[in-house]
């Protein structure tokens, strides 16, 4: 499907010029930390330091509803978990080698075949205690 295309892609493949393959140019996206963006090249931008961070993350899907929204359009949710080693630089500071696991949920409104609006959602605070905890007893 298109959403398993994406995160394979973009999330496990790391492959961020495809990202205009998946995201309309005008798409609107929330991430934890009160963080919003305009457009696929911030949303890159984002992905970006979230894997330089984080770089061997793999994800996985657990669980993915697809609900036609207004004709040809969809509205899809995705329950998914990602698993790697903080041991690289990125908006989670300098390396400390923690497992990091994450739990999350995205919801994607899909429009003529691109993502148009995205919110995703995990426990970024649960995300900093694993690196600093795993940094204090460093």
């Amino acid at each position: 499907s298109f959403i398993v295309n994406f995160f394979d892609d973009i999330w496990n493949g790391k492959t961020f010029e495809k990202l205009g393959d998946y995201y309309d140019f005008r798409v609107g996206a929330k991430y934890p930390g009160l963080r919003d963006f305009y457009g696929p090249d911030d949303v890159g931008a984002f992905l970006g330091e979230l894997f330089a961070a984080i770089p061997a993350a793999k994800i996985r899907i657990e669980h993915l509803a697809d609900i036609p929204y207004l004709g040809d359009e969809r509205d899809i949710a995705v329950r998914w978990s990602l698993a790697g080693i903080h041991s690289g630089t990125g908006f989670y500071g300098e390396p400390t080698n923690a497992p990091v696991y994450i739990m999350g949920v995205s919801h994607f409104r899909v429009i003529r075949g691109r993502i148009r609006e995205e919110v995703t959602v995990w426990d970024d605070v649960a995300v900093r205690r694993m690196i600093e905890g795993n940094r204090l007893r460093g």
